[in-house]
């Protein structure tokens, strides 16, 4: 499949492209879940308000991916598969999120300074995420080319 789109393109598809390829049945436009489609729907809305018309797009901007997804949900992000290694994304998102006296515990850290905390989260997320997801596509692309989906 990786390879007939890529031979197709002239180039690799996009993550994007490889999510719709994974998330919609076939033979359908119709995705998996209600939740594949909210997403799929709320990055494109996203991705259309942050570039303007005529502004080059990235490949994947894991920021608004993470927002549409909702943010990592049990070490995990939406449509990345088990097969990539997020734990280089989503620690320092743990990390920010409560001191590590409350990392180990089930106490909730004090709830003075949240909108602090969410700019601070939103920050170290979004440096985190630049460096490490072009890895993490890779991966994946990578991965998927020795899937051969029919």
């Amino acid at each position: 499949l990786l390879n007939s789109k890529h031979h197709e393109l002239e180039r690799a598809p996009t993550f994007r492209k490889l999510f719709d390829r994974t998330h919609k049945r076939k033979g359908s436009d119709d995705y998996v879940s209600e939740s594949a489609r909210t997403i799929a729907e709320t990055y494109d809305r996203t991705m259309a308000e942050r570039y303007a018309e005529g502004t080059p797009q990235p490949d994947l901007d894991p920021e608004a991916w993470v927002d549409a997804a909702g943010g990592p949900r049990k070490g995990r992000v939406y449509g990345f598969g088990d097969s990539l290694d997020t734990h280089p994304v989503l620690s320092p998102y743990v990390h920010s999120i409560a001191p590590p006296a409350y990392a180990s515990s089930s106490a909730a850290p004090p709830v003075s300074g949240v909108e602090e905390i969410r700019v601070l989260i939103r920050e170290k997320l979004r440096a985190e995420l630049q460096t490490q997801f072009g890895d993490m596509v890779q991966q994946l692309i990578s991965a998927m080319q020795g899937v051969r989906l029919t």
